[in-house]
């Protein structure tokens, strides 16, 4: 055989591989836990609708808010169930479509919602069923909608998509987020890793399914860390059913960014935008650049830079997102004391 007979087989065999982790139906190996009574029928609902589960955290009285948590690219609704566990509010925990449910979904109640007109793992499909919760979930008259990373995205894309339902009594909450214009950390800002990063997705994360804590303490996004933290991020290399979706995330929300205008900002009756004091994932320079400009635009829109933390706030040093739920002001303009 000729050297480029070889290969030729090599590349051939190679793409073959990448195509066979692409679209392999991957089993769950990772569960979330949740403490006995907070998803039972007295506090607590599971729903579904097409690939997307859903779970309400019922308030402890009577809801003042309604917060709606949506996770990041990779993640779960575990990451935000050890932070809001205690809350006093309404939670209701939305996951990425596609995904595996970190919680028991043979009980789920089956939703009867409009169809989703968009792709499924793209940023625009799962804020359509963020609007519809808000429409028929949230109890409480004031939402707020706290959105981590792709969340983030997912949070203002609702507005973008459902404005009528988001001006007046919808707030958000962004985590180190996907944020018009904004890019990611790094080498991974290029036009070149745009087009090679989605195609080893697969295989980057396929070998890495059993990531060991050892392993896994080495890469930057782990500092700093704590035991949680550790636990959340280690399962977030196997949560999609297939990692197709995973591919499908990337490269819409690299489209999302560069298309997405800062209007757009203009659609909530308050924003507090949460930055890491340094980002290993997304770049914090765009990030800021980004959320300035909708400064500009919005006087209802402020910025917090946080410290001691990297991309995941929440795990990092809650006691941010705590004080930025307290401060937002409720449908009357007044904030909680």
């Amino acid at each position: 055989m000729t050297v480029f007979t070889l290969t030729a087989l090599f590349l051939i065999a190679f793409h073959l591989y990448r195509q066979h982790w692409t679209n392999k139906h991957l089993k769950q190996i990772h569960f979330g836990t949740f403490e006995a009574g907070a998803f039972n029928r007295e506090r607590g609902d599971v729903f579904i609708i097409g690939d997307t589960v859903i779970a309400i955290q019922r308030a402890k009285g009577v809801a003042k808010k309604s917060v709606i948590c949506f996770p990041g690219f990779t993640e779960d609704a575990c990451y935000f169930q050890e932070a809001y566990k205690n809350c006093e509010h309404e939670v209701i925990y939305m996951g990425n479509a596609g995904y595996h449910a970190p919680f028991p979904v043979k009980a789920a109640q089956a939703l009867n919602w409009p169809a989703n007109p968009f792709d499924m793992g793209t940023i625009e499909h799962d804020a359509f069923w963020v609007g519809q919760a808000i429409e028929t979930l949230a109890s409480a008259e004031d939402v707020v909608i706290h959105g981590h990373s792709r969340g983030g995205a997912v949070a203002i894309d609702t507005g973008r998509q459902f404005p009528q339902l988001t001006k007046e009594s919808v707030s958000l909450i962004l985590e180190a987020a996907v944020v018009p214009k904004g890019t990611p950390a790094g080498p991974m800002a290029t036009r070149v890793a745009h087009v090679v990063a989605p195609y080893f997705l697969p295989l980057f994360y396929g070998m890495n399914r059993n990531i060991s804590l050892d392993k896994l303490a080495k890469l930057p996004i782990m500092r700093p860390s704590n035991p949680l933290k550790a636990k959340l991020i280690i399962s977030s290399f196997s949560t999609p059913k297939q990692y197709k979706t995973f591919v499908k995330n990337v490269k819409n929300l690299i489209l999302w960014q560069q298309n997405t205008s800062f209007d757009v900002y203009k659609n909530f009756s308050h924003v507090t935008a949460l930055i890491g004091e340094r980002d290993d994932v997304l770049s914090c320079r765009t990030m800021v650049a980004s959320i300035k400009e909708g400064i500009k635009i919005s006087s209802s829109m402020q910025m917090i830079q946080t410290q001691n933390t990297n991309h995941f706030i929440t795990l990092e040093e809650p006691h941010y997102i705590y004080k930025a739920l307290e401060d937002l002001p409720d449908k009357s303009g007044s904030v909680a004391s």
